[in-house]
C-alpha cells in the first residue's frame, strides 16, 4: 500500500489520470461532432462518411495524447498557484464553506478531483486489464473453432468463393470451411 501511495503522488500519474478524465469529455464532443457530420452526409458519399470516421478515431488518439503532454510539461497542480480573475470573482463561482470566505467550486472540484486520480487511474487499468483477458479468451476460442470440428465445403461453394474472390481483388488465398462450433458465417484469420 506504502508503494501505490508513493507512486500516486507522481506528477506523471497525476497528468495520465487527469488526461483521461479530460479524454471523458474530449471524447463525448467529438462523438457529437461525427454525429452530426454522419447526420448532415447520411445522402452524400460513403467516402466522406468513411473519411469523418477516421478523423475522430485519430482526434480520440491525438487529442489525450496531446492533454498529457501539456499537463506533464505543467507544474503539478498543487503547486499552482492561484490567481484571482475576473470569472474567480462572479458569485456564481463561488461557494460558502461555511466560515465566511468564499471558493471558486472550480478549485474545489478539482482539489477533490485531485486526490482521487490515482484511485480513478487504478479503477480504469483494472479495466483495461478485464477487457484484454476477455479478448484473449476471445481469440482462443477463435483458435479453438479454427482448429477443431472443421469440415471442407462442397466443391460448388469453393468455387463460387474462388470467382468472389477474383472478382473482389482478393490476392491471398481464401479457406472456406463448415464448423460444427459455429452456426452463422464467420471470419477467421484475416488480420
Amino acid at each position: 500500500m506504502t508503494t501505490f501511495i508513493l507512486f500516486s503522488h507522481h506528477p506523471l500519474i497525476h497528468a495520465l489520470g487527469w488526461s483521461l478524465l479530460h479524454f471523458l469529455w474530449q471524447g463525448t464532443v467529438i462523438a457529437i461532432l461525427l454525429a452530426s457530420v454522419l447526420g448532415l452526409a447520411r445522402v452524400r458519399s460513403p467516402q466522406i462518411r468513411y473519411a469523418a470516421s477516421c478523423c475522430a478515431l485519430a482526434l480520440m488518439v491525438i487529442l489525450p495524447l496531446a492533454t498529457f503532454a501539456r499537463l506533464a510539461a505543467a507544474r503539478p497542480i498543487t503547486e499552482i498557484e492561484t490567481t484571482s480573475s475576473s470569472l474567480d470573482r462572479s458569485p456564481a463561482f463561488h461557494l460558502d464553506n461555511g466560515l465566511g470566505a468564499t471558493e471558486p467550486w472550480l478549485n474545489r472540484m478539482t482539489e477533490k478531483l485531485d486526490r482521487f486520480v490515482p484511485w480513478i487511474l487504478s479503477v480504469w487499468d483494472a479495466g483495461v486489464i478485464l477487457l484484454l483477458g476477455r479478448l484473449n479468451l476471445g481469440l482462443m476460442a477463435v483458435r479453438r473453432m479454427k482448429l477443431e470440428g472443421t469440415q471442407p465445403v462442397p466443391r460448388e461453394l469453393q468455387f463460387m468463393l474462388h470467382q468472389l474472390s477474383q472478382r473482389l481483388g482478393v490476392e491471398r488465398t481464401v479457406k472456406l470451411a463448415n464448423s460444427a462450433l459455429v452456426q452463422v458465417p464467420t471470419v477467421i484469420g484475416w488480420l
